[in-house]
């Protein structure tokens, strides 16, 4: 699951450094318009790819641990638990379009990124695996 978190968020960056700032931080000094261009669509696809594969990590495993951490009582309220804060993500495309709205683009993705970073650096320090005995 960290893994996922925070290949996730590596992809955000490949984002910003490849195809962010007009080119200016990626090799795109000293190129034509065109290559410019070509070398920025490719950076986008690489890191909608990268997103695409480390979500498809992460995304079946939130509702499987929290059903093996919790208790055979308490399943359903882990569970729905698990989809409350995973709503709360889609809605915070909200703020996240404001805040990018108000600066750039480059610097939304940036604060998601990091944002990722902070929840896979959360999840490495305190997730441990639950042990079944029997």
């Amino acid at each position: 699951m960290c893994l996922g978190l925070l290949g996730g968020a590596s992809a955000l960056i490949v984002a910003v450094v490849g195809a962010g700032w007009r080119g200016r931080v990626s090799v795109g000094v000293g190129v034509s318009p065109d290559e410019l261009k070509q070398l920025q669509f490719g950076y986008l696809v690489l890191s909608g790819v990268l997103l695409g594969f480390f979500t498809g990590i992460v995304y079946p495993v939130l509702a499987a641990a929290a059903a093996d951490h919790s208790p055979r009582s308490g399943f359903a309220g882990s569970v729905g638990t698990v989809r409350f804060w995973r709503d709360v993500g889609y809605a915070m495309g909200l703020p996240t379009a404001a805040l990018a709205d108000a600066s750039s683009t480059e610097t939304a993705l940036v604060f998601v990124a990091c944002l990722m970073l902070v929840a896979g650096a959360a999840v490495f320090a305190g997730y441990a695996e639950a042990s079944r005995g029997g």
